[in-house]
């Protein structure tokens, strides 16, 4: 199997190593990556909101399954965008990862469920 990990922080360095163990993996790719994921994985130099690049890298290598790390890609839609191209990639798409990404997204789909949560204000100005 192929995979890429898209990120450069020790989130994505943990997950790299802990697929660098299975025998099912043959090689990691790592967007942008840095020095310590290079010991197990091989570090691509490509933006992480360089969505059409790492899609044409994703394509041309093959690539099985790519892993989300940074919020930022996320919030960005980079989800919504590889599974628009027919990639398979693990994360949670713009809505989902708005939970995360912005608290009076958060604040707002919480109480429109009635989820238990402390009162608030939202302010601009």
């Amino acid at each position: 199997m192929k995979l890429l990990v898209i990120g450069s922080g020790g989130r994505e360095h943990a997950i790299c190593w802990q697929f660098a163990k299975s025998s099912k993996v043959k090689i990691i790719y790592c967007a942008p990556g840095n020095f310590g994921i290079s010991q197990v994985a091989e570090n691509i130099d490509i933006a992480v909101n360089d969505f059409a690049k790492l899609a044409d890298f994703i394509k041309t290598k093959q690539i099985d399954f790519t892993f989300m790390g940074p919020e930022v890609p996320l919030s960005l839609e980079i989800v919504d965008y590889f599974r628009s191209q027919g990639l398979k990639i693990v994360g949670p798409s713009k809505n989902a990862a708005g939970l995360e990404s912005s608290k009076i997204y958060s604040k707002e789909f919480i109480l429109k469920y009635n989820i238990p949560t402390a009162s608030c204000n939202t302010f601009s100005g």
